[in-house]
Formats: structure tokens, sequence, C-alpha cells
């Protein structure tokens, strides 16, 4: 999984919520509501387990492999085995680490009628409750118009609202309000 930051443009203009490119027109917003996302450990270990236990299950069917054959292997064979099998646990190792390092996310959600979308996502819990009341003070009151720019993670290998983050099939993060 990637987290990429990026800096958005959060304004409200004429009745339009506008987040980065993405419009909302504050007439079909429903509900507004911050949520907070912890990080779900034991399925990023799991998959942790899954790929490494693959991995070292194949060095070991390739050990046996290589024992079998014994002399009629070229020694390049056993050079070129070794590194590759060391070099997958070190890529899987440094997967875990990453995904264990993920902040504690909090999340701005938009609801329309019919579908709720995870509009602003942030580390910044203040950042994300003073967004939130501002925007539910603008619904309130037409003439209200504001501009904030605010540092937005995007989660690049999956993205849910419902489930809230996910890493393949597996939900790592799970919502709380």
């Amino acid at each position: 999984m990637k987290v990429k930051r990026t800096a958005v443009r959060v304004r409200i203009s004429r009745r339009i919520l506008w987040v980065g490119s993405e419009a909302y027109p504050l007439s079909h917003v429903v509900r507004i509501h911050p949520v907070q996302l912890r990080l779900k450990r034991l399925p990023i270990f799991v998959d942790f387990g899954r790929r490494a236990g693959a991995t070292i299950m194949f060095a070991v069917l390739g050990a046996i492999a290589m024992a079998k054959l014994g002399r009629a292997l070229p020694t390049a064979a056993w050079v070129v085995f070794w590194p590759i099998v060391g070099g997958l646990l070190v890529f899987h190792l440094a997967g875990l680490v990453r995904l264990l390092r993920l902040p504690r996310v909090y999340v701005l959600r938009v609801a329309m009628a019919g579908s709720e979308e995870a509009a602003v996502v942030s580390t910044d819990k203040a950042q994300i409750d003073e967004l939130t009341m501002q925007v539910t003070d603008a619904i309130d009151n037409p003439a209200a118009e504001f501009e904030v720019r605010v540092d937005n993670l995007e989660f690049v290998y999956g993205d849910k609202v419902g489930g809230d983050k996910v890493l393949g099939d597996k939900k790592i993060f799970e919502g709380s309000n």
C-alpha cells in the first residue's frame, strides 16, 4: 500500500463544497461527520505470515530439491537461489513495517442521497473537526464561503468508505465515531 500526501483545497463557494476538483452541492448533503480510523493489526500480520510463509516454503522445497540433485547442480544455482529467497523475505518484512508505521487517520465523510464518501483524509484531528464545523455552518448559512488547504492522504492500493481502507481484500482500518 502506498500513502500519497497531497495538499488539497477545500472550499465552499455558491452553496457547493469543493474538495479539490470534486463538487458536493450543499443542498444534497444529507450528513457530514468526522471519523477516526484505527489500524487493524491482525489482518496485516496474517497477510505477512501468508506471504512470508509461502517464501519460506519455497526456500525449503528449493533446498530439498538442491540437496537431492547434489553435485549435479552448479554452485551458481545456490549463489542465485539464496539471495532471491532472502530478498523476498526482506521485501515482505519491509511491507509489514511500512503498514505498521501508518499513522492514525481522520476522515471527513460526506453523505449524499444514498452514498457516502471520504472527502478528506488527514492525520490532523483538529483540522477535520474544524472542517466539519465549517461545512455544517455553511449548510445553515447560504451566504457562507471559505477556503482552506488540507494535507490530504491518498491510499493508492485500495480505498473504500464503508470498509474505510482496504489492503487487497482485507480491511486494515476500522472506523469509529
